[in-house]
């Protein structure tokens, strides 16, 4: 009975940690996670305390979080993928393919096929532009809308970096329900650019700082794009910006 009161307090501790989290307490979020940890671990409290760390982009210390709630229960929501990310996000590429094998079942289709196309292409496999095709098939069964981790934007970025900028901007410009993401203005700023639309991809990319004020890429290509346009004054504003990570 007492065993199953502090376990209880420790599920609520960490729940609370991720309620905070989600408000935009990411201190107060990984105090509460912590205190359960401490008391505890549990591959939900695992898969928390790794989320915290990859949202503020310290990988090598959500990567350790991650492998554990994935290897104590593969079945727990996204931790599998979770961790398959974090080892994307460390180049660490071939283990990134085999934490997203262990995924399955616990992850949607879109996400586990977004994730190995973008680890196919960081390995020159040449599948990976038909596994982001079919993961944005896979999108179309999701009624969520779209967030920062999307098949399209993955498939953008892709096409741009293969040098194929007007096919990356014919699949950005006409895709719908993108309004709100950041990255998406992101890719949309960053093709135009590559295209010479420079007024246009600083309309694009000024939406992007505007949803993510902190957006050091976004504002590093508003810095080329404004001096592109012969105006310094704000080149050297947005590069400043860029450079305050």
């Amino acid at each position: 009975m007492l065993l199953a009161l502090a376990l209880l307090a420790q599920a609520g501790h960490c729940e609370a940690g991720a309620e905070l989290f989600r408000k935009g307490d990411w201190a107060g979020a990984q105090r509460q996670v912590r205190a359960a940890l401490e008391q505890r671990s549990t591959p939900y409290c695992e898969k928390v305390m790794g989320v915290l760390y990859a949202a503020a982009q310290e990988y090598r210390k959500a990567e350790p979080h991650f492998a554990k709630a994935c290897a104590e229960a593969p079945q727990e929501i996204d931790a599998c993928y979770f961790w398959a990310r974090a080892l994307y996000s460390l180049d660490r590429f071939e283990e990134s393919l085999r934490a997203l094998e262990r995924a399955e079942g616990a992850t949607l289709e879109w996400k586990l096929r977004t994730a190995r196309g973008q680890a196919w292409d960081a390995l020159g496999n040449e599948g990976a532009e038909g596994e982001l095709r079919r993961a944005m098939e896979a999108k179309k069964k999701d009624p969520r809308p779209p967030g920062e981790v999307d098949p399209l934007l993955a498939l953008g970025s892709f096409l741009y970096r293969q040098g194929r900028g007007t096919e990356a901007l014919t699949l950005l410009e006409n895709a719908t329900g993108y309004e709100r993401v950041a990255p998406y203005h992101y890719q949309l700023g960053k093709a135009l650019l590559s295209e010479g639309q420079l007024e246009r991809a600083v309309q694009a990319l000024l939406r992007a700082v505007e949803l993510q004020p902190a957006y050091p890429e976004a504002h590093g290509l508003l810095s080329r794009a404004y001096e592109r346009l012969d105006l310094p004054e704000r080149a050297r504003a947005h590069k400043a910006r860029a450079q305050a990570r």
